[in-house]
């Protein structure tokens, strides 16, 4: 990656322009969840499998997981109830994939041990999380001979192997971990997703706007924001708080389909974004779900993932040359196929002023260099939704 310079003024925070107007009480006590909090845990273990990207995609190791959680951590979890437990990560995966399907999970899990059980969200550290793993062990243990943890630092891509393991899940678990990649990227990375104002706000507009919108109009597939949808999937996340909610505050349990991405103009979700859109201005009287670090940053690609070690090591150990002179300057990191692919090309441009202007229809996000926290225009503003 080529580092360059150029002078635009101090840094500003993704929250610098916002006053800090409280987010009232009843609000969360719509949900029987802590939900800013659940955030900051999801994060922690999006950021953990991130580790191990074999887990979107390699689907022997997918299968595999998918069985250990089935054959063993379920029966587990119908015995000993899932409270102060943390299962092995690979299955603690397939189990976060599950339940963001929750009608099929809720279906799914009671065929299988008769009942579909709790879980919450814990930190990724501490005395808590590490006697919950403990105790997940030792019960692990007297269950099966298999081993606890896997290999996980295995090829982006294997085959699945045949075997004789037919699965009562019919949710295809395997897609929904692909899937799950590119959550992490329009979410679990960004600097602001970490940020409890930003958070409460989140979750505001989950619960008074996109919820109350669903009540009111119940037959319609509305579209969320990425800030709505972190929130959303941290509930679901939560079955039974989750089941109980989103019924006394829909009419109904409120099913969740990740599986529409086709962003083409006339695709499902492009019509069923604009019509969010009309439907949020209509029914409460503000300019709508857009909002700025929430949308929709584009997919990464191959050769960006390959190059993010690298990218990494460039915001945190900047040449002692530039070190002393970071604040109030563009960094941009221009990848380097950029100049062998003539009609596309690909910069990031970490800013830490770009002008409203220069914002206005292009995609968002966020990045940091020690203290500095910057927003980030990625690729040519305006060109995408």
């Amino acid at each position: 990656l080529k580092l360059s310079r150029n002078r635009l003024g101090s840094a500003m925070g993704p929250c610098a322009s916002r006053s800090r107007r409280k987010v009232s009480s009843s609000t969360f006590a719509k949900a029987h969840v802590d939900l800013v909090q659940g955030s900051l845990n999801m994060i922690q273990f999006l950021q953990e499998v991130e580790k191990y990207p074999a887990l979107y995609s390699n689907q022997r190791l997918l299968l595999e997981a998918i069985r250990r959680y089935e054959q063993i951590w379920l029966p587990i979890l119908a015995k000993h109830g899932h409270q102060g437990l943390i299962p092995p990560l690979d299955v603690e995966w397939v189990w976060h994939c599950h339940m963001l399907c929750p009608i099929s999970y809720q279906e799914e899990a009671k065929a299988i041990v008769g009942s579909a059980p709790d879980h919450e969200l814990l930190p990724r550290s501490g005395s808590k999380f590490q006697a919950a793993k403990a105790k997940a062990t030792k019960l692990w243990s007297e269950a099966t001979t298999e081993p606890f943890d896997v290999q996980m630092e295995v090829p982006l891509v294997e085959q699945q192997i045949e075997g004789n393991y037919n699965s009562q899940i019919k949710y295809d678990l395997m897609s929904a971990a692909a899937r799950q990649a590119a959550f992490h990227y329009q979410v679990a990375v960004l600097p602001h997703y970490r940020d409890k104002y930003f958070l409460e706000l989140a979750v505001e507009r989950y619960l008074d706007r996109f919820l109350e919108l669903k009540r009111r109009r119940p037959n319609e597939f509305w579209v969320p924001t990425y800030d709505i949808d972190c929130v959303w999937h941290v509930h679901q996340l939560h079955p039974t708080a989750y089941i109980a909610d989103t019924a006394r505050l829909c009419g109904a349990v409120l099913p969740h389909d990740d599986s529409v991405n086709d962003r083409s103009e006339g695709s499902r979700l492009s019509n069923r974004w604009t019509a969010t859109q009309d439907a949020w201005r209509a029914e409460f009287k503000t300019i709508g779900p857009v909002n700025p670090g929430s949308m929709y940053r584009g997919q990464l690609s191959l050769q960006e993932r390959l190059q993010q070690p690298k990218q990494r090591e460039l915001l945190e150990h900047p040449t002692q040359a530039l070190a002393p002179s970071w604040e109030g300057y563009d960094v941009n990191l221009r990848a380097p196929w950029e100049e062998s692919i003539e009609s596309h090309q690909e910069v990031w441009l970490h800013r830490g002023a770009a002008t409203q202007t220069e914002l206005r229809g292009g995609l968002r996000r966020f990045s940091s260099i020690g203290s500095h926290t910057a927003q980030v225009v990625h690729g040519i503003a305006g060109s995408r939704k």
